[in-house]
């Protein structure tokens, strides 16, 4: 089987193969992902809440065996929009190494009494090992990207103790030399943290999938963590093949989202999925569906709106389902 995710497809203009393909699919009675992030997650067998900070923690660390409980702790932007606080795409940032481990050293100065001790082990990805559970939910950071931070705070029993955390960090970081030369650059400051990715790598399941193809680093953290074949997002079903059986294994593979125009095109392009992966994995799926190559297609669309279908062999070749 091949399940095949593919960033923004609901809000995409459909390709002819792709058209048929859904047209053809029926939808699974599943929740569906909101994000990159969640949709890795499910496909990897992982129940919510996900320990994506303990499996990448393993990946950043190289310590598969490390069994502790770990909670992710990343810089981001928060930026006022009109009464409100909106998280920023923490991508933006552009942090270097040496700026985090600055960052990060004052915030352990700080959080010293309290027991916190916060590990960047790369630029965007800072980590918070805990003695035990916390008795709290998180959001991914993913889904709160762009919302306002009131409904994506943690949640829970101790989610009081962990939102004063949150404002301590703030305040450590407001003034610190680090964010005074970025904003003296004309760059964005870090202003804050986000506690996300809670749990324990013990959690996890003997995955059933047998490869993963995605270029995201999300994607390689999460399929090293479990133990998982993860390789880059492959050309085309071609390409593929060559290097396994989508008769005999489980794969998933992660194509890219649409791109945005460049500037000053035309902006009806951003919603139009790239040519060649309707030459090089739609059009080829649908015939190796046809053919028998492959019993089974589960295409997993995210963004708005985001579904699960799956299509069969027999489905395929459902001619008057354009």
């Amino acid at each position: 089987m091949l399940q095949l995710i593919v960033p923004d497809l609901g809000t995409a203009d459909l390709t002819p193969a792709l058209r048929a393909l859904l047209a053809r699919s029926h939808r699974l009675d599943q929740p569906a992902a909101g994000g990159l992030t969640e949709a890795l997650c499910q496909a990897l067998g992982l129940a919510p809440p996900y320990p994506i900070a303990a499996l990448c923690h393993a990946y950043d660390s190289g310590q598969a065996g490390n069994t502790g409980y770990w909670l992710r702790a990343d810089p981001v932007y928060l930026h006022l929009n009109i009464d409100k606080l909106i998280l920023g795409d923490p991508r933006h940032l552009a942090l270097s190494m040496d700026e985090a481990l600055q960052l990060t050293a004052s915030l352990n100065a700080h959080f010293q009494p309290d027991g916190l001790h916060f590990q960047a082990l790369a630029a965007d990805r800072w980590y918070l090992r805990l003695v035990r559970p916390v008795a709290m939910s998180t959001t991914l950071l993913e889904a709160a990207i762009g919302r306002s931070i009131e409904t994506t705070l943690p949640q829970g029993e101790k989610a009081a103790l962990w939102r004063r955390y949150l404002n301590e960090a703030q305040m450590v970081l407001h003034d610190h030399p680090v964010n005074q030369a970025r904003e003296a650059r004309g760059i964005m400051p870090v202003n804050s943290i986000w506690f996300w990715g809670e749990g324990v790598a013990a959690d996890v399941p003997t995955p059933e999938i047998s490869a993963l193809f995605a270029d995201a680093p999300i994607a390689a953290a999460l399929a090293r963590g479990m133990g998982i074949r993860h390789e880059k997002t492959p050309h085309g079903l071609v390409e593929l093949e060559r290097a396994v059986s989508i008769a005999a294994d489980h794969i998933v593979v992660v194509l890219g989202a649409p791109r945005p125009p460049a500037s000053g095109g035309d902006l009806s392009a951003s919603k139009t999925l790239p040519q060649h992966y309707e030459n090089r994995w739609f059009a080829p799926l649908l015939k190796a569906l046809q053919y028998g190559r492959m019993a089974k297609l589960v295409l997993t669309g995210i963004g708005t709106p985001s579904f699960n279908a799956v299509i069969t062999r027999g489905d395929a070749w459902k001619l008057w389902r354009r």
